[in-house]
């Protein structure tokens, strides 16, 4: 149910970590959708921003789940997107039920996006837009991206466990952050099994780093 997404166009480099509804072949269905509708957007002349790309991403992909006849599916997912200018180091995030995580100089920024999923019927653009956040990133500033998998994951030393929760993700993060980025990846594998212990998975696990 999980994907994460690469796309870049001329200076601007764009990424994304998606949580879709379901598992197996609909989790599946939901993910080929999702990279689908992003790649042909990215492919628009009029450049839509992160936010207006969700926005897109939305109408979109209601209208495919009417065309295949599923109109009234709850299907749809959470999802961070970034847009990156390698020339002038300026950033753009905005996301739908899901964080992004970036330092920048050291300190951590949290951007907190709109509590409304793609494919979420309840709310429009009227009663719950899209927004996005602009920062300037320099060499050395991080970006993380990542689906509720890693944050809901049960552990700890007590017999029952309890949820990581942001504050248990960001004090992974911070004991990473500094280190090379080819080596990022093994530290937080061995801080996710550490903490998971004998606990069982609950969900699929997606983390994205980007270091400038």
């Amino acid at each position: 149910g999980d994907f994460y997404w690469a796309y870049m166009r001329d200076t601007q480099l764009y990424f994304a970590c998606a949580d879709c509804t379901g598992h197996g072949v609909p989790g599946a269905f939901m993910s080929m959708i999702g990279t689908t509708i992003l790649n042909d957007l990215c492919k628009r002349q009029d450049e839509p921003s992160p936010s207006e790309m969700l926005e897109l991403l939305h109408i979109n992909l209601l209208a495919v789940l009417q065309q295949s006849g599923e109109e009234d599916s709850r299907d749809g997912m959470d999802i961070a997107i970034m847009e990156y200018d390698t020339k002038s180091g300026k950033v753009i995030v905005s996301g739908a039920r899901r964080p992004v995580y970036l330092y920048i100089n050291g300190e951590l920024i949290e951007y907190k996006s709109a509590k409304r999923s793609i494919g979420e019927r309840d709310y429009t653009r009227d009663t719950m837009p899209f927004t996005q956040e602009e920062y300037q990133l320099s060499k050395g500033d991080s970006v993380y991206m990542t689906s509720d998998g890693l944050p809901d994951q049960f552990g700890g030393p007590t017999p029952r466990g309890k949820r990581l929760l942001s504050g248990g993700l960001k004090r992974m993060l911070a004991t990473i952050v500094e280190l090379p980025i080819d080596k990022q990846q093994a530290e937080i594998e061995r801080l996710y099994w550490e903490w998971r212990n004998d606990k069982e998975q609950l969900d699929d696990i997606s983390l994205v780093g980007i270091r400038v």
